[in-house]
């Protein structure tokens, strides 16, 4: 099979995230990383290349091919690359995507005070640690605000990270910027 018209076929990592029934547990469907397994032959500038592991907006239509589960779906779904190496996983973001690390959430005020879940995820500084070749106005080492709820989450190596276009960032904070 091979994709047309900007599409990709992906495949699922592999994972034990489900009983022996067979039944996903709900860890599993918050996983985003898969495989790409063919690309269209017009992608010539994709970041990305076949058998990359990549994290996934949405991914598409679900097919079988090769007695496997496969997913077509758009290339601009596509949010970042994995990389592993020996000192372990690390993400590429592509197009205008950028890898924020977040800060570590306060549990209580300063005051002592112990804050609820909302209260802990209205919003979240961190430090940008990864640019796509299309972003503009940010740079690695920029301290930026986000909302948790626009963009992907991936925890690697004990770090919650977000992965989300530039566009989401809601400001920059340079007098912060090391």
């Amino acid at each position: 099979m091979k994709p047309i018209n900007g599409n990709i076929l992906i495949r699922r990592e592999e994972s034990d995230d489900k009983t022996k029934g067979g039944i996903y547990l709900p860890s599993k469907s918050e996983k985003r990383e898969a495989k790409i397994i063919a690309q269209c032959a017009t992608l010539t500038d994709a970041e990305f290349v076949e058998g990359d592991r990549v994290l996934v907006a949405q991914f598409g239509m679900e097919d079988v091919y090769g007695q496997k589960a496969t997913y077509l779906t758009k290339a601009d779904k596509i949010e970042a690359i994995i990389h592993a190496d020996k000192d372990g996983d690390y993400l590429t973001p592509v197009a205008d995507r950028v890898v924020v690390m977040l800060d570590p959430q306060k549990e209580e005020s300063e005051g002592g005070i112990i804050l609820s879940a909302k209260q802990v995820t209205d919003s979240e500084w961190g430090e940008v640690v990864s640019t796509g070749r299309g972003c503009e106005a940010l740079e690695e080492g920029d301290r930026v605000h986000v909302h948790p709820t626009r963009g992907l989450h991936i925890m690697l190596e004990g770090k919650d990270y977000i992965v989300l276009k530039e566009s989401r960032i809601e400001c920059v904070d340079k007098s912060q910027t090391p």
